[in-house]
């Protein structure tokens, strides 16, 4: 009689096992990919950005998953990704730094995949880079009546290593030979990189020259030249 009991004891603790792993069902699988942190930064062409790219993957359960395959690939603005990428750890989340390209004002995006799963997109905004040159643009080795101002207004650009535009660069202007005036003596740059003025020139006939000078960025020159107001009544006369 005890056998026969210990032998259905048995039996139900088998049959309780099999209840039990059958009621565990199918192990999780991924089924979402999700941005974690990293989106929406502001940084410099051509660096890293401060924050890492961090991307999670849940499984059907809605809970982290470990073990998933995440791709970075930078699909706007070039720049780079650091790779390769382990799969997500215990918390689901993988991360890479991002170092972005080297034009500013474009869209700059990176994505990250998941095969069979699905894809989130990164944005960030690149700014230009420090200036490290002041060139003319317009303005330069005009003629006009002496204590007068010129046709056009004396323009300088500052840009980066990258030939981005600067903005938001004081550019102070002055007369260097001459005589006259620049109005106003100072201006600041804008989006485009680009800063002027308008230059009176002074009495003195002939050569005249000014100067556009930004910190740290070597000068740009401007020659002019002054034309009397006269004009002779006799051809080849001095008037």
């Amino acid at each position: 009689m005890k056998r026969s009991l210990s032998v259905l004891s048995l039996a139900a603790l088998a049959a309780s096992v099999m209840t039990c792993s059958d009621s565990s069902g199918p192990p999780p699988q991924p089924a979402q990919i999700v941005k974690a942190a990293g989106d929406l930064q502001t940084g410099t062409v051509g660096q890293s950005l401060d924050s890492l790219l961090v991307v999670q993957v849940n499984d059907d359960r809605g809970a982290p998953f470990r073990g998933a395959v995440v791709t970075f690939a930078v699909t706007q603005g070039g720049g780079s990704v650091d790779a390769p990428i382990p799969p997500t750890g215990d918390d689901g989340r993988v991360r890479t730094q991002w170092t972005l390209g080297t034009t500013a004002g474009i869209a700059h995006q990176v994505t990250a995949t998941v095969t069979g799963i699905g894809a989130v997109t990164f944005s960030a905004t690149a700014a230009a880079g420090p200036g490290v040159a002041l060139v003319s643009v317009t303005g330069n080795n005009q003629a006009g009546p002496v204590n007068a101002p010129l046709a056009e207004p004396l323009v300088v650009r500052i840009d980066d290593q990258y030939g981005n535009f600067v903005p938001g660069r004081r550019v102070d202007f002055s007369v260097t030979g001459g005589g006259g005036s620049v109005t106003p003596v100072a201006d600041t740059t804008g989006a485009d990189g680009r800063a002027q003025t308008s230059w009176t020139l002074g009495a003195a006939l002939g050569g005249q020259t000014a100067q556009a000078v930004a910190a740290g960025l070597t000068a740009v020159p401007f020659s002019a030249t002054a034309v009397s107001l006269m004009r002779c009544p006799v051809p080849d006369a001095r008037c």
